[in-house]
This record gives structure tokens, C-alpha cells and sequence, in this order.
């Protein structure tokens, strides 16, 4: 945890069992994860997690991935902005290798990614739940306005789903 960020438990919101993790910032503050299975043998490639927002922020979290000392030297593998301009939960899949590459990344790539970190703009509170490195994303995972760079490759790049909730209304129906 960085200074001017605090860290807690909370009963307030949750997705999973009954609590979340609760993160508060002040200023430009982050936090560090590590994968608690240092001696995991399989490549985890993917992400997910549930975010809690109380109040909408025309801002976004930066997530970063890859190993402890890439994250240090600010070299992540991967990397990606979740959109806070929501109030609510909202979840994320994210395939690292075909949503977050870092195009600026320099490095071998050798070692398994196993940390991220997250960059918090200004001043927030969101709560975290269900958190987790996993070997393998669905492919049908979908962008929506949190992460709308999800799956560009499906439907030629058009995720039809996020694409049909940005149209807007031309006018009322007739006889309504």
C-alpha cells in the first residue's frame, strides 16, 4: 500500500461471502499484489475481478501485470484502464495476452507474471471483490464502457453487445 492509501475490510458492499476489500486514496496512490502461489506451475494469463463504485468519477484505474521487479522498474507486460464513470458493481475478464499487452514493453518476457498493480487518479474509494489470476479467460468475454478494448477482435473488432448499448434513441416510436 502506498501512502495515502488505506486498505480495510468492509461488510458494506460485496459480491462474495461478506465482505470486500475496501480501498480509499488520496492523490495519485497504488497498491501491490502478489500471487500467494509462488510455486504455481501453471501460466496464468487471465484476470477477473468485481469493482464497486459509489460514486461516479470521469477517471480510471490503471491495472498493471508482470513480475515484481518489471513492475518496479515500471515495465509491466500488460496493462489496462478500467473506467470509473459508473456507480455499482462491474466485473472484468480480461485476457492479458490479447486485451492489455504493453505495447512499450521491453524485457524477455521470461518468468511467469505473478503481481499487478493498481493506480487510483486523484482521490477515490472503490471496493474490490473476487480478485483472482486465472489460467484461462472465456472467449466470449465482452467489452462494455469500463473496458470497451475487451475482445476487439471479435465480430471483426465489433463487439456487437458493447456497440448496441452506445446507440441512442433517433426519436419516439410512432404512436407512443
Amino acid at each position: 500500500v502506498e501512502s495515502g492509501s488505506e486498505l480495510s475490510l468492509s461488510t458494506k458492499h460485496y459480491k462474495s461471502g461478506r465482505q470486500s476489500l475496501k480501498w480509499t486514496w488520496q492523490g495519485s496512490s497504488g497498491l501491490v499484489f502478489e500471487d500467494p502461489a509462488q510455486s504455481r506451475t501453471k501460466t496464468l494469463t487471465g484476470f477477473r475481478a468485481w469493482v464497486y463504485n459509489e460514486q461516479a468519477l470521469d477517471t480510471a484505474l490503471i491495472f498493471r501485470f508482470g513480475t515484481i521487479s518489471e513492475l518496479a522498474a515500471n515495465n509491466p507486460r500488460y496493462q489496462f484502464q478500467f473506467g470509473l464513470n459508473f456507480t455499482g458493481w462491474r466485473a472484468m475478464w480480461i485476457d492479458l495476452p490479447r486485451d492489455a499487452e504493453n505495447s512499450s514493453y521491453r524485457g524477455s518476457g521470461s518468468g511467469q507474471v505473478n503481481a499487478f498493480e493498481i493506480d487510483g487518479p486523484n482521490n477515490g474509494v472503490v471496493f474490490l471483490d473476487l480478485m483472482e489470476f486465472v489460467e484461462k479467460i472465456h472467449w466470449a468475454r465482452s467489452a462494455d464502457s469500463q473496458v470497451p478494448f475487451v475482445n476487439e477482435e471479435r465480430d471483426g473488432g465489433r463487439d456487437p453487445y458493447y456497440r448496441w448499448s452506445q446507440n441512442t434513441a433517433l426519436g419516439s416510436l410512432p404512436g407512443v
